[in-house]
């Protein structure tokens, strides 16, 4: 079983019709409309809900804000890589290595919102889908095709054999954003929040794409930039160009 918290994490596993067996609020909250919406939609699909104290429902979780509810939920099964290439989405979002669990839940909101349907992340040192993942991903979860690898690398090559372009991006170093035109379908490469792509990776991408930015800071939040990245991607597939 894995705990979900956070409004709207818990709507949307409802919504989605997710396996979704209790629904945990605190006491007090259950006057606020979305907390009674999750009620409802809860006792449609036949999930309990028991009402708690808020320093109750706080130990249910190992990260706080809840937001006054919590669920219990029949753990995502990880799609096989396999299974994710017969689907054919047009965009891929792969992790290389990403530490930070709110970069990583950030990424599959960006991801379900700009048409990547599919996440490809590593076994290995790598955040993990926690409560807070999934509450950052703002339900996003619930919308996506999850598959965990045990090497990065080799599943980059698998999408090459399979037709994939592969794209990595770069601080300083590739093709500038705005004249990049993607060859579909692509696998979009994100690295690690302090060191990037690492160098293999780096070297198997067909093509390295870089941000402009005029500021002091000499790089973009990791998932701030992934979702430029996404929203370029997706303008550019449906035929309209969102450059300025």
């Amino acid at each position: 079983m894995t705990m979900i918290k956070g409004k709207r994490a818990v709507l949307e596993a409802l919504k989605t019709g997710q396996p979704v067996t209790r629904v945990y609020v605190a006491n007090g909250a259950q006057d606020h409309p979305d907390i009674q919406m999750i009620v409802s939609y809860a006792s449609q699909v036949g999930a309990l809900v028991s009402n708690m104290t808020q320093s109750q429902l706080d130990a249910l979780v190992k990260e706080s804000n809840t937001q006054g509810v919590v669920a219990t939920i029949t753990t995502k099964k990880d799609m096989l890589l396999s299974e994710l290439v017969q689907k054919n989405h047009p965009i891929l979002v792969v992790l290389d290595h990403l530490e930070d669990p709110f970069n990583f839940g950030a990424i599959m909101r960006s991801a379900e919102q700009f048409g990547a349907r599919g996440v490809i992340y590593p076994k290995d040192r790598n955040a993990t889908l926690t409560p807070g993942v999934i509450k950052a991903s703002s339900g996003a979860i619930h919308y996506l095709d999850l598959v965990r690898v045990a090497n990065i690398g080799n599943a980059i090559d698998h999408l090459k054999r399979e037709g994939y372009w592969i794209v990595g991006t770069t601080v300083s170093e590739g093709q500038a954003l705005e004249s990049w035109a993607p060859n579909y379908p692509v696998a979009l490469v994100v690295g690690n929040e302090q060191r990037g792509l690492s160098h293999r990776i780096m070297k198997q991408c067909d093509t390295l794409v870089t941000i402009k930015t005029s500021g002091q800071l000499d790089s973009l939040n990791v998932s701030v930039a992934t979702g430029i990245l996404l929203h370029h991607m997706m303008c550019r597939m449906d035929g309209v160009c969102c450059d300025s």
